[in-house]
């Protein structure tokens, strides 16, 4: 078994929940990388819901 690689995903802008547009693609992009079993991801971005396999780095407001 492999040590998952651990990566950390930057974004400026990132989607407050299902229904907001911004940074839409973002969101997508880090719950592809998080449904993945060779990575871990943190996440570094605006507030917002995550996939349940991402760690959220820190937010503000």
């Amino acid at each position: 078994m492999h040590t998952p690689i651990k990566t950390l995903f930057v974004a400026t802008s990132y989607p407050a929940n299902l229904q907001d547009w911004r940074g839409l693609f973002i969101r997508h992009l880090a719950d592809a990388l998080a449904r993945r079993d060779d990575l871990t991801v943190s996440l570094l971005a605006p507030p917002g819901e995550t996939h349940p396999r991402i760690a959220v780095v820190a937010t503000s407001n």
